[in-house]
């Protein structure tokens, strides 16, 4: 997004106004800013977000040109006060470290709950992100949703704020052996568990394993012969940052 006061796709502000109450007027050039009040009032927020507010306020979303990693925030603010909380919908994902400027006040370093640099992707585009400004160590804590994807290509994966990232996947192999791609990478090398679907004698080997996938294979436990029509489910468990 550039500087100015950017806007917001009509059809979505025209879906968005039917929600909000037809709140937005017939402009057909709706700004971030506008919007975030609009909901602000809608939820009773705008203008809160004091230090240990029950519902941190709406600030409307922009990044320095050509850098999402440099979040710039508009709430109203004049100052910033220890434990206040702000809400916004980022509509770029960070690509690493990155820095949140409310109203102004400073760019902070942006840091994860445990108190990390943000790792890229952090932040998830169109999804409510909360941050909460910590006077010591003059940063912003920035939470982080479950992420939870289906039906990916290669399984499905959940990730959490704490880094914790878990895929799975239940398929037939088809043949001998199954190379199975991580729905999302691991940044070290996970832990497999392969589980066989059958009431029959088999197990399960895993090789070839890399951050990005493993080949899995089912043998019959009586003569060790590598099976072709056994379903098994995989789980691998590791980290995302």
């Amino acid at each position: 997004m550039t500087s100015g006061l950017p806007t917001v796709n009509f059809p979505v502000a025209q879906l968005l106004d039917s929600v909000l109450g037809n709140r937005l007027g017939s402009a057909s050039q709706i700004t971030v800013a506008h919007l975030a009040a609009q909901i602000g009032q809608l939820i009773g927020t705008t203008g809160g977000g004091g230090a240990g507010s029950a519902h941190p306020a709406l600030a409307a979303y922009s990044h320095a040109p050509d850098d999402p990693d440099t979040v710039m925030l508009s709430g109203g603010y004049a100052a910033l006060e220890d434990g206040m909380e702000v809400v916004f919908v980022p509509e770029e994902t960070n690509t690493g470290p990155a820095t949140i400027n409310l109203d102004g006040l400073g760019a902070l370093p942006a840091l994860t709950m445990s108190g990390a640099s943000l790792p890229a992707d952090y932040l998830r585009p169109y999804y409510p992100t909360r941050a909460r400004y910590m006077a010591y160590p003059g940063a912003w804590a920035v939470s982080r949703d479950l992420e939870d994807v289906e039906d990916a290509s290669g399984g499905s994966y959940t990730r959490w704020e704490s880094g914790l990232q878990i895929c799975r996947i239940t398929r037939g192999s088809g043949d001998p052996s199954m190379t199975w791609d991580f729905p999302t990478a691991f940044i070290a090398l996970p832990q497999v568990n392969v589980t066989v679907l059958s009431n029959r004698s088999y197990f399960a080997t895993i090789s070839d394993q890399t951050e990005t996938s493993v080949t899995i294979c089912i043998h019959n436990s009586v003569d060790h012969v590598a099976e072709t029509s056994i379903w098994a489910c995989a789980v691998a468990i590791g980290r995302w940052y």
